[in-house]
């Protein structure tokens, strides 16, 4: 479709632009400061996040040096729970090996003990069977 405006040039509407710096009254002195104080403020920033950079990085160094320093006694601790963990299945081994029947002393001397008068002691125990006299 074709169209054609026959109004002159003097009478016919004006289009407002989608954005003009126009509209606002800003002086272009102005909207050079605003750009170049945005470009300032730009590169402050990007120093700003270059220098945390370096700083997190000595940082990792850091820490991967005493990492390496701790390295031989995280070796050695290594080795003695190797050594533990075999110590404790050779432990259990013997436990299962060794009858069900276990007598705990402590125990029933602790009960013999509370059961007797103060100031009486006991110079000789005997275990006859499984009656202890």
């Amino acid at each position: 479709m074709i169209e054609i405006n026959l109004i002159p040039y003097s009478l016919r509407k004006k289009r407002k632009n989608k954005f003009s710096f126009r509209e606002f009254n800003i002086p272009p002195e102005v909207t050079i400061g605003l750009g170049g104080g945005l470009l300032v403020l730009l590169v402050v920033i990007h120093i700003v996040l270059v220098v945390v950079n370096i700083r997190n990085i000595s940082y990792h160094k850091q820490l991967k040096r005493q990492l390496e320093a701790m390295l031989p006694q995280k070796q050695q601790s290594d080795r003695v729970v190797s050594e533990l963990r075999s110590l404790q299945g050779t432990t259990k081994a013997m436990e299962n090996a060794i009858p069900e029947r276990k007598i705990l002393w402590a125990e029933k001397l602790n009960i013999l003990s509370d059961s007797i008068p103060r100031g009486v002691w006991l110079r000789k125990i005997k275990l006859e069977g499984d009656v202890l006299a």
